[in-house]
């Protein structure tokens, strides 16, 4: 924010100005990772929440304006806990990273991941057909997810349950 006043001679007849301002480019970085961080979930960069929900009311909002079909899909890995007491957390949380790596690939551009918590994910898909886009999606997912992962010098083998939910048939 720049600060001036004017500059005046002898005779009080102003002659210039003192400027001055102060550099806020390190205050504005930290608020702007700071709304990052309030949007995004830190382990795995994906949405949390906060922005899932935000994204999911925009979400039903086009669908009824389109009157397509939009899909949620819960996604909850299977037998992660046991990576976790096995292997450890570190080996669990480089798991999870790469889950959402993966989940990423699998979707659609547009379609929407967030982070539920522990080990599990949400996504929106819009501009559904109808039941069997949505049955397609969460397929898709599951063969995905039953890919080895490799974490830590670890093969990880895990599966993926989903679950579906409909707008505006499950309301």
């Amino acid at each position: 924010m720049p600060y001036a006043r004017p500059l005046r001679d002898r005779h009080g007849k102003r002659c210039g100005s003192l400027v001055t301002f102060r550099d806020i480019t390190e205050q504005f970085g930290k608020e702007r990772e700071a709304k990052r961080l309030s949007m995004y979930d830190p382990l795995t960069g994906v949405a949390n929440l906060r922005l899932f929900k935000q994204q999911l009311q925009q979400g039903i909002a086009r669908a009824e304006r389109s009157q397509r079909t939009l899909g949620l899909l819960f996604v909850d890995l299977d037998r992660f806990r046991a990576v976790n007491d096995s292997l450890g957390h570190d080996v669990g949380d480089a798991l999870l990273k790469r889950t959402a790596t993966r989940l990423q690939q699998l979707l659609r551009q547009g379609d929407l991941l967030a982070r539920w918590g522990d080990d599990k994910f949400v996504v929106t898909v819009e501009n559904l057909r109808g039941p069997r886009d949505a049955v397609a999606a969460a397929q898709k997912i599951i063969r995905g997810m039953a890919q080895r992962f490799t974490c830590e010098d670890n093969e990880i083998y895990i599966s993926a349950s989903v679950g579906i939910a409909l707008y505006p048939e499950a309301g």
